[in-house]
């Protein structure tokens, strides 16, 4: 950005987690207070679809499981971390340019024609299919798909920052050294 002489704007909430700094060409412009919810563009959809598209995938392993059946116990030995980061990158890649151009556009930040794909909606149909022979004891496939939307997303208390400097201090990568 500096060879080219480019300057940009970051917009960030004022979470106590977010790191102060200061970087060249770019300003960092603060949402006012309790506005995230209203002007954040990830959460008008994007993270929503992540989700879905993540779990679907959860979905489609445990299905495969059972279809063969296999013991509940193989199947929680294959999902690991790395299964975990695979779904990851993969259901990022799957979020439409389209889904993210329009929740940033409800966002308020830019007029753009907007289209109702905000997620694939011929992909949550089998996968809300294949739920029930997974035998979850979640009453249906939207209560899965949003079992963690109440949950906290950050720590109060302390930052990243804070958290990460006393693993270092500690040397010791325990839950118990976390706060």
């Amino acid at each position: 950005m500096k060879k080219q002489n480019r300057k940009v704007f970051l917009f960030r909430d004022n979470a106590t987690s977010n790191p102060k700094v200061s970087i060249e060409n770019v300003k960092f412009i603060f949402l006012p207070p309790n506005t995230t919810s209203y002007c954040q563009p990830l959460d008008k959809s994007i993270i929503h679809n992540f989700k879905l598209i993540y779990r679907s995938f959860l979905i489609k392993t445990l299905s495969t499981f059972v279809e063969n059946d296999c013991d509940f116990e193989d199947s929680e030995k294959s999902i690991n971390l790395t299964s975990a980061l695979i779904w990851i990158a993969a259901a990022w890649k799957h979020v439409s340019r389209s889904t993210i151009t329009n929740c940033f556009s409800k966002a308020g930040f830019a007029e753009v024609v907007q289209s109702n794909e905000d997620f694939c909606e011929e992909d949550e149909i089998p996968i809300a299919k294949l739920f029930p022979k997974v035998g979850s004891a979640m009453a249906s496939f939207h209560d899965f798909a949003s079992i963690d939307n109440d949950e906290p997303t950050e720590n109060p208390d302390s930052s990243i920052t804070e958290i990460v400097e006393e693993l270092c201090n500690n040397g010791d990568d325990s839950e118990t050294t976390r706060r």
